[in-house]
């Protein structure tokens, strides 16, 4: 029978390719592993080879990966060599001078406006303790006690949401585009209404660059990254070859 087994040409076949196999692994000549001492931080010299050993052991296991292909059908491993190479790509964007930052403000003043702001004494009539607050706050009776107390300095509209109950602020924003912003003007929020007086407002200003330099920055620095990394990904792409294959029913 082993005589007989060893006359099969798909045995001879499959011999001949674990050879070729085997001679393929001996001859070629792999990159060598560089563990840098640079790499580790000093320490006792055998938590130091414990470290290196560690490297070692890591790189041999990520190059047989990489030989096996099983980089390819793993999406989290594709995804982070993807943004690797965007990284790398971003990093080399050069720092922007003053006039490309200011023009980036001015490209996105509305964003980086400072936003309106109301000053504010008020009284404030509860829901909870009349049947309708509005009504009484337009008479300018006593009104209520109100834990956040009765005067507001400098606040944004969103700020003003915060303390007042979602509303309020855009109520306050619509008056004031109107015109309509007075002295006796009733703003109704969520825990009743609120009688104004004492108003002062500050516009909204486009801010010098030097007052925004760190989020102006940001921002650019963002945009330029994302372009650079769109235009390296258009010219791979002119020079790929890309097959679809449709899904099969």
């Amino acid at each position: 029978m082993i005589r007989a087994l060893l006359r099969e040409p798909l045995l001879h076949f499959a011999v001949l390719g674990l050879l070729i196999f085997a001679a393929l692994r001996l001859s070629a000549s792999p990159e060598p592993i560089v563990v840098d001492d640079a790499f580790f931080a000093e320490g006792d010299p055998g938590v130091l080879d414990e470290r290196r050993e560690a490297f070692i052991r890591e790189e041999l296991l990520v190059r047989e990966a990489r030989r096996l292909g099983l980089h390819r059908g793993d999406p989290i491993v594709r995804r982070r060599l993807a943004m690797k190479v965007e990284a790398l790509i971003g990093g080399a964007v050069p720092d922007p001078n003053d006039e490309a930052l200011q023009a980036y403000l001015d490209a996105n003043a509305d964003t980086l406006r400072t936003p309106t702001r109301y000053s504010f004494e008020h009284r404030f009539y509860a829901q909870e303790r009349r049947e309708d607050p509005a009504e009484d706050a337009a008479a300018g009776g006593p009104g209520d006690p109100f834990l956040a107390g009765h005067t507001v300095h400098a606040l944004s509209a969103s700020e003003l949401d915060g303390r007042f109950g979602r509303g309020f602020g855009a109520q306050l924003a619509a008056r004031n585009a109107a015109g309509e912003l007075m002295e006796g003007t009733v703003i109704v929020g969520r825990f009743g209404a609120h009688r104004l007086a004492s108003i002062a407002v500050e516009a909204s200003q486009a801010p010098e660059l030097e007052a925004v330099r760190s989020r102006v920055l940001a921002g650019w620095r963002a945009q330029a990254e994302a372009e650079a990394v769109a235009a390296a990904v258009s010219e791979l792409r002119e020079n790929a070859r890309i097959e679809r294959q449709e899904r099969s029913e």
